[in-house]
């Protein structure tokens, strides 16, 4: 099964309406994403293949979506997050 990875930049994920626009964006999130930090979690939660996401810069975002993604990967065994600084 091949894995999903994702390079994401904590930097573009320091305000959160505009962390949401280009998680969408980053992640290919359908067109109904909430936009929100639950909205988040579903769709982290809901990835069925292994998944491989890692954030440069992550010291540098909110601290709330970094903590959405902790917690879906606690939740979801198929995602492995790494958080660089």
């Amino acid at each position: 099964m091949m894995t999903n990875v994702y390079e994401l930049d904590g930097t573009q994920m320091q305000e959160r309406t505009a962390a949401h626009d280009y998680l969408m964006e980053a992640m290919g999130f359908p067109s109904w994403y909430g936009k929100n930090l639950d909205a988040l979690y579903d769709m982290l939660t809901a990835y069925g293949a292994p998944t491989m996401i890692f954030i440069e810069a992550a010291d540098d975002a909110d601290e709330d979506i970094l903590r959405v993604f902790s917690d879906a990967m606690e939740e979801n065994p198929q995602l492995t997050i790494i958080m660089e600084d």
